[in-house]
């Protein structure tokens, strides 16, 4: 069997891409590589393509792969096997981590299952590129919109602060206000920014001398 794909090798973040198709033989149930392109190699972080796992079952030996949630993926969630089962995906994303150099990243994975003229599942497809670019770009967004959160917080607590400090004043001043007015004393304070009627107990602002009442 045959597998008529090419992949593009870009070199250049998001745009790297690798190209591996599975086959599953007649006479044992292992799935063994029957393509993969240079890429491949490069996004596992092989020195070439014969360093590359033949077979499946030859990865978790030196590759660990994690869910978007943080949770190790067993071999059956990975995308081949699911591929193999019968799920199309088109942005599976895993994170990846080798266990003999330490290195990881993320990875987009879509994938499919190969079936023969009768319908039956007799390989699959998986492509995949390196999404750490993103991921790193994402997060940097997130620490962004949590500093700006953490700002606006901070700038609607002083600002609360400064509104109550200035309505305590106004209040202070009313109730200054009021006690002139009980001794027979004029205003001390301007009372043309705020409204003496809303201090409990106080009354209106005596009228300025020559101003005349109603």
């Amino acid at each position: 069997m045959t597998a008529g794909v090419e992949g593009t090798d870009t070199r250049r973040g998001d745009n790297r891409r690798f190209i591996l198709a599975a086959l599953i033989p007649l006479a044992a149930f292992v799935p063994q590589w029957i393509f993969w392109n240079s890429v491949n190699a490069t996004f596992h972080k092989f020195r070439n393509k014969e360093e590359c796992g033949k077979t499946l079952a030859e990865y978790p030996a030196f590759l660990d792969v994690f869910l978007p949630n943080g949770v190790r993926a067993p071999l059956e969630q990975r995308a081949v096997p699911r591929a193999l089962r019968g799920e199309t995906v088109t942005n599976a994303e895993y994170t990846l981590h080798r266990k003999d150099t330490g290195d990881t990243w993320a990875g987009s994975y879509p994938f499919a299952p190969i079936r023969d003229k009768g319908g039956k599942i007799v390989g699959s497809v998986v492509t995949g590129r390196d999404i750490a670019a993103r991921k790193q770009a994402e997060a940097a967004l997130r620490q962004k919109a949590e500093a700006l959160r953490a700002s606006n917080a901070e700038l609607e607590q002083f600002n609360r602060a400064m509104v109550g400090r200035e309505l305590r004043m106004i209040e202070l001043k009313q109730e200054i206000n009021e006690l002139c007015r009980r001794l027979g004393e004029p205003p001390r304070h301007e009372t043309d920014q705020f409204q003496t009627g809303r201090i409990p107990g106080a009354g209106s602002a005596p009228a300025p001398p020559g101003g005349g009442g109603a």
